[in-house]
């Protein structure tokens, strides 16, 4: 009979951009053959199977945030790997902007932003018009 398969290496959760590939993969043990089945949803619910998911490794094409799992069988078992849910980053907006300040000569001029966006968000200001990238 052989043994059932065991997943020895998980599929891992990723935050891209949309439509931006969400490569998969899973790594599992057991008697040959090992068929593989990936689904849409919470591990364990097979109402989802995306057609054609049928190998270790799986690429699907991300729109908005959705979960996966895969099974994985053989004539001994079946085994489920958790589930990886793939986010969709959402691009940085300026929701408060820097207010102007007249200030003295060779007095410091406190400027500020506030901005929302997955994170990590990283900052670089510039001086001159907005969009002019010339002079950090």
């Amino acid at each position: 009979m052989g043994t059932a398969p065991t997943i020895t290496t998980q599929p891992l959760a990723r935050t891209i951009a949309s439509g931006e590939t969400a490569g998969l993969s899973v790594v599992a043990t057991g008697t040959a053959p090992l068929t593989y089945q990936w689904y849409i949803g919470i591990s364990g619910d097979t109402a989802q199977p995306v057609a054609g998911a049928t190998s270790a490794s799986f690429s699907p094409v991300v729109t908005g945030t959705t979960s996966y799992w895969v099974r994985v069988t053989n004539a001994a078992g079946a085994a489920s790997s958790t589930t990886a849910v793939i986010t969709i980053a959402s691009a940085p907006t300026i929701t408060t902007q820097p207010l102007p300040k007249t200030i003295n000569s060779g007095q410091t001029a406190s400027l500020s932003v506030v901005a929302t966006g997955t994170a990590p968000l990283t900052y670089q200001w510039y001086s001159g018009t907005s969009g002019t990238t010339t002079q950090p």
